[in-house]
């Protein structure tokens, strides 16, 4: 296993992987801290530039599943399937998906509405894109959706293309890190194709030296500014889902990004936020 998978990928079934929670914690901090104080001497690509996205899709009609699973995997979503919302519970207790798209059946349709309607108040899963699809075409149906918290509803039968639109139009308002989108904030640009962050200083527009892991988070804080973000925020949106990281891995990144970011007077940008967390601003930085 190579240094990058065993640092940030989820913990697999390898007998090389540590099972002990507290020396997994110690290898993993260690390894943090062994990484951060040879940067930048040297570059290890902790992370991709990508963000990893896992969708999961709940639905009992097998067609339905098929087509929705299909789209997603179209969409660069790594699909996790449920047929009924005690396996959608099950898979959520391994690790918090990116998307979640709920397919709401003929019979019981009720109750897996207010399965969605739960997702949408816990704090865990409140920010998550989730979508709604279902046979059902009286606008009632579509309104209690809505109303349970469902960012769209969706009638079937529809095609890939269409729900394929519907899911990036959700997730760009909830989750616009995952699009992979140029983005400008500032003095700060993102070239998505090729993973770059351009910086511009009196006019002088510049590369900031940055590794994959420090991109992604500062890519998730730039689509998000002026909110605090907490460490275990920032664990389940920017890490794949369930990774096996101390919370306090996210210190060590944060420092080194604004490393990254100090020689263009943009280190105050990443603002800790006493017993709340991180937020991007550009308040400080003139």
């Amino acid at each position: 296993m190579s240094m990058a998978r065993a640092y940030d990928s989820p913990v697999s079934n390898t007998s090389s992987v540590c099972h002990d929670p507290s020396q997994r914690y110690y290898k993993s901090r260690n390894l943090d801290l062994w990484i951060y104080f040879l940067h930048p001497l040297i570059s290890i690509p902790v992370l991709s530039y990508d963000i990893p996205k896992s969708a999961l899709v709940v639905a009992k009609d097998s067609e339905a599943l098929e087509l929705i699973c299909a789209t997603c995997g179209r969409g660069g979503f790594d699909v996790l399937r449920a047929r009924n919302c005690v396996d959608a519970t099950r898979s959520l207790g391994i690790g918090t998906p990116k998307l979640v798209i709920i397919d709401v059946p003929r019979s019981g349709g009720p109750a897996v509405l207010e399965w969605g309607r739960k997702l949408r108040e816990q704090p865990r899963t409140a920010h998550l894109p989730i979508l709604a699809t279902s046979t059902y075409g009286d606008s009632d149906t579509a309104v209690i959706a809505l109303d349970a918290g469902m960012d769209d509803y969706v009638l079937r039968p529809f095609s890939s293309r269409e729900l394929l639109a519907r899911i990036k139009a959700v997730v760009r308002c909830r989750a616009p890190e995952l699009l992979g989108e140029d983005v400008v904030s500032g003095p700060l640009s993102f070239r998505w194709v090729h993973r770059e962050v351009l910086a511009v200083v009196q006019g002088s527009t510049k590369k900031v030296q940055i590794g994959p892991t420090e991109y992604r988070l500062l890519y998730f804080l730039v689509t998000h500014p002026e909110t605090v973000h907490s460490r275990t925020e920032l664990l389940d949106r920017v890490w794949p889902p369930g990774a096996r990281i101390a919370a306090r891995t996210i210190d060590v990144h944060i420092r080194r990004l604004r490393d990254s970011l100090a020689p263009f007077g943009l280190r105050d940008t990443v603002e800790t936020v006493l017993k709340g967390g991180y937020r991007f601003t550009l308040q400080k930085s003139g």
